[in-house]
């Protein structure tokens, strides 16, 4: 079903004093939003300053992190008529020094866009980066400048610590009542943090000493080498049972045993990745329950502290090219996974001046049907042709064959040599009738990798959220059972 965010209006009539007079409220006005301009910037954890946001640590670096900076470089919020007609622009220069700008959606028709427009300097020779969402996906966030020329100060927030100074001693011991051939252990749902081996003591945990929450062992019946299958036990270690190696072992972890097995088959066609997992939520903390493996049936159990089970099925239609990653809701049934019917490849979608609303328009090509999904991604890199200059635009919106391109406003645009496109969407509650903040929101912050914005990544321009706001928006995902594809050429 092709969903729409609406906004609600709420009416109500009162009668005060005498001879019945009313009064009332009235329409709820509508929404105002604020887009934080900000860059992501990698430094020494040592050089950020107190009360500055720290995202996490860059990968492969011991000192280095993620934080944001609230740079200045050329740039415009434009808003756009439903035909992506430009009919404000706000300068950058307008929103100093805090860099937010304020998003009335008084001020944009129904299905008309705001837009980041970020330049560089010159007139004939701009090099132009749109983001750009319609208005009934429209909501509050952070958003990323791919090159700012100088910084304004740090953006202020929360110090996220995602290395969790992990312990390489850190081991737990079981007592192997059934004599399992593998346990493994979780710390996170990151498969950086899980670790097992084939034996009761000294199962390898990726923690701190102490652990700073609890850590989940499981236990199975079957260990080829590489594969752990058949899940038959599992407890949670906490810092009485976590202990360092060469140190005097910890009381072992006691075990719980017998839960019940769940069947699940995918579609022909439908091939799945190393990604493919059974996660479980307990006490607020995810966790990596078992990886999922063809012909090898998941195990659940009655524990009333495990908040919420999801099964991830990731991987790629062989027949169609679509990438894909579903969410199902674990509830004891068993899972037959699918797509919805009729995706095809992207082959013959891509920029178009065949419109009947707009300029240019992403024309799906008949890959997918608009009625299936709730929110469209659509990214595409290209030569302007009127100045043989890059572009390049993200369009976030409903789903459709002819999706619209809103316009820039410090170039004209033509469309010359193809550099890149892609699609991908997202499928939500079926119940609902609109497209979920949530939803819009965790299709954005699949589409944006910190660890590839100081490279040559044009689609940088995007939503910036922290690993514990990314975290609230699996945590819906998975409760709701959402499905997201994605497809490149």
């Amino acid at each position: 079903m092709n969903k729409m965010i609406s906004v609600a209006l709420a009416t109500s009539a009162v009668l005060v004093g005498c001879g019945g007079s009313s009064g009332g409220s009235g329409p709820t006005p509508p929404p105002v939003y604020h887009w934080q301009m900000a860059q992501v910037v990698q430094k020494e954890v040592a050089d950020v300053a107190s009360g500055c946001i720290v995202y996490g640590e860059v990968a492969g670096s011991d000192s280095k992190v993620w934080t944001a900076e609230r740079a200045i470089t050329p740039f415009n919020i434009l808003f756009h008529d439903a035909d992506g007609t430009v009919i404000k622009t706000i300068t950058d220069t307008e929103l100093a020094p805090d860099l937010k700008a304020r998003i009335d959606t008084a001020e944009i028709p129904d299905g008309g866009f705001v837009s980041l427009e970020e330049y560089t300097e010159g007139v004939s020779n701009r090099e132009v980066y749109m983001f750009s969402v319609q208005k009934e996906m429209l909501s509050s966030m952070t958003v990323n400048l791919r090159n700012g020329t100088r910084s304004e100060g740090c953006l202020r927030g929360s110090r996220f610590d995602n290395t969790f100074a992990i312990n390489d001693n850190a081991v737990v011991d079981v007592r192997d009542e059934q004599r399992s051939a593998y346990f493994q252990t979780s710390y996170t749902p990151d498969a950086n943090f899980v670790g097992g081996r084939d034996g009761s003591t000294d199962i390898p945990v990726k923690s701190p000493i102490p652990p700073r929450h609890d850590v989940l062992v499981t236990a199975f019946q079957n260990f080829d080498g590489e594969r752990a299958t058949q899940l038959e036990g599992y407890g949670f270690a906490t810092s009485a049972h976590v202990f360092d190696k060469d140190l005097t072992p910890k009381d072992p972890l006691q075990l719980e045993y017998f839960g019940d097995q769940v069947f699940w088959e995918v579609d022909a066609g439908l091939e799945l990745d190393a990604g493919s997992a059974v996660l479980v939520q307990r006490k607020n903390k995810n966790y990596l329950w078992q990886y999922l493996y063809p012909g090898e049936p998941l195990t659940q159990f009655d524990d009333a502290e495990i908040s919420f089970w999801a099964a991830l099925f990731s991987g790629i239609d062989s027949s169609s090219s679509w990438q894909f990653e579903r969410f199902v809701a674990l509830d004891g049934e068993d899972i037959n996974v699918e797509l919805p019917r009729g995706m095809e490849a992207i082959d013959d979608a891509g920029v178009s001046q065949s419109c009947a609303a707009a300029n240019y328009c992403i024309d799906h090509g008949r890959s997918f049907s608009p009625a299936d999904f709730a929110v469209q991604r659509s990214y595409f890199a290209a030569m302007n042709a009127v100045n043989d200059r890059l572009f390049v635009q993200t369009v976030v919106g409903a789903p459709a064959a002819s999706q619209v391109i809103p316009s820039p406003s410090v170039v004209d645009f033509a469309l010359g040599e193809s550099l890149g496109f892609e699609i991908s969407l997202l499928q939500g509650d079926a119940e609902s009738e609109t497209a979920s903040r949530d939803e819009v929101q965790f299709l954005l912050s699949q589409s944006f990798d910190m660890e590839l914005v100081d490279s040559n990544y044009a689609y940088a321009n995007g939503m910036i959220s922290t690993p514990d706001e990314q975290q609230n928006l699996l945590n819906a995902m998975m409760k709701q059972g959402a499905l997201t594809v994605i497809q490149k050429q």
